[in-house]
């Protein structure tokens, strides 16, 4: 009796799929010499050529937790085309809220949201340094909205700010009364945003 031969079909697959993304994101992206890697080796940190990036995924497989492929020219709530993802079973449903969970869990793969809901005291089992606190109050902001009724949280408001800071080159300065101004004349009192 012959072996079972399904796996040769798995790979054609995987090679087809890893083709599709390779077309997509080169497409998005107006056709660079270098795109990030998404596999788990790089972890979108590193630019690589079309056929690097090729053999990376084959080899290593892609993040599993990158689902929207934000790096490649993927916008939030993009129609799905007739194309499958790399990992079907990965897919999220865009559900209209804060991408920040996505995020953090790029950057952080052990991170779970659902975790923020609980005291993050129970999850450790020493007392952190003053560095970490720091952080995990950043995480309690994760779920505290902008204001009452917002859609969005404080840390995502703040994310998408510090990137616009970014991007603009702009100075501490100019931020700090971009915020007062928000605070004071744009926003409704009780806004969750901080002076500086």
């Amino acid at each position: 009796m012959a072996p079972n031969k399904q796996w040769m079909e798995l790979i054609k697959d995987r090679l087809a799929m890893v083709e599709t993304f390779l077309d997509y994101a080169f497409t998005k992206l107006g056709e660079p010499q270098l795109i990030r890697c998404p596999c788990i080796k790089c972890g979108n940190a590193t630019s690589r050529t079309r056929v690097v990036v090729r053999s990376h995924l084959i080899v290593h497989g892609i993040i599993p937790s990158y689902t929207l492929w934000y790096h490649h020219g993927e916008m939030s709530g993009e129609e799905q085309s007739n194309f499958e993802k790399i990992d079907d079973n990965d897919i999220e449903e865009d559900d209209g809220e804060d991408e920040i969970d996505g995020l953090l869990r790029d950057l952080y793969p052990d991170f779970n949201g659902d975790n923020m809901n609980n005291s993050v005291d129970d999850l450790l089992e020493e007392e952190p340094n003053d560095e970490a606190k720091r952080f995990y109050r950043l995480l309690k902001d994760l779920d505290l909205p902008l204001y009452e009724s917002a859609k969005v949280s404080k840390l995502s408001t703040l994310v998408k700010l510090l990137h616009l800071k970014s991007i603009g080159h702009w100075s501490n300065e100019s931020f700090t009364m971009l915020l007062k101004f928000f605070k004071d004349d744009l926003l409704l009192d009780g806004t969750n945003l901080p002076d500086s």
